[in-house]
């Protein structure tokens, strides 16, 4: 009789749990993620390195959960990517939003799987709901928020000579009213800036980002696993995607820079 009742328990609180429990397409705000190319392309292996532009490249626009920022929502399955909607932004996308690993390639695959895993959660909010409303919102955010000018006001330009971490979060946090995330990325002994990511509310106001510094993580296997697939693609179909399509993003190899550590910021590939 106690087991049975205790099982009821049980049951009727996990009950009220799954009832709590917030759907996985639910957001809570939208993280604008950009990466350098020659940092990329230092640590990871492009093709055609010199068509590769000295300006801060789209990697995607995210749905965000404060609850889970480990596990941000992904493959909603809302809506359909659309490449016909395109049309109007595609100029701006060939610039803006390039394939690093092939620069001379489409980028066509790295927008439909970007849509796919992360676009499909921006779009449950209406204001975003079409492959044309998400792309132009990353599009629009990209332009008016230009990183390159943004540390260039504090101090901070393309150079051989590392540059501290915490100059890098200032200039950008001094320009953008809130706090940012500065991605960083190691190999071959060297620490490089990868990737920048700004958040923004619903409604595309600026907003805090609230990942903390975090170790460096020299090596990772899903790091690997990443650049291997990436590159597997690149051979076996000849498209490719930076980033990855099936592994979690927060994986790629990268973490947040620590305050005093000194990073790359390089004007060339070096690799």
């Amino acid at each position: 009789m106690h087991l049975l009742s205790f099982v009821g328990l049980i049951t009727l609180a996990s009950l009220c749990c799954l009832g709590a429990a917030r759907d996985k397409s639910e957001f809570d705000f939208i993280l604008l993620t950009r990466e350098w190319p020659f940092s990329f392309c230092s640590v990871t292996s492009c093709k055609h390195k010199e068509l590769l532009q000295k300006r801060f490249n789209i990697h995607g626009l995210w749905a965000e959960s404060k609850d889970s920022p480990s596990k941000p929502p992904m493959f909603c399955n809302s809506t359909a990517f659309n490449e016909s909607e395109l049309g109007p932004l595609r100029d701006e996308l060939q610039k803006s939003w390039m394939d690093l690993l092939n620069p001379k390639g489409s980028p066509l695959y790295f927008w439909r799987e970007e849509f796919k895993k992360h676009g499909s959660c921006v779009a449950t909010d209406p204001r975003f709901n079409t492959t044309f409303l998400y792309f132009k919102a990353a599009l629009q955010l990209n332009q008016k928020y230009n990183l390159s000018e943004m540390l260039q006001k504090g101090g901070v330009t393309p150079s051989s000579t590392p540059i501290d971490a915490s100059k890098i979060r200032s200039a950008l946090q001094s320009a953008f009213g809130f706090k940012p995330m500065v991605r960083c990325a190691k190999t071959n002994g060297q620490t490089f800036l990868y990737e920048l990511r700004l958040c923004f509310a619903k409604d595309l106001s600026p907003n805090d980002c609230n990942e903390e510094p975090q170790p460096a993580r020299p090596f990772t296997v899903w790091g690997v696993l990443e650049k291997t697939a990436a590159q597997l693609h690149q051979m076996l179909f000849g498209w490719s995607t930076p980033g990855s399509v099936w592994l979690p993003r927060r994986s790629n190899g990268t973490y947040e820079c620590g305050d005093g550590e000194l990073v790359l910021l390089p004007d060339a590939a070096q690799r």
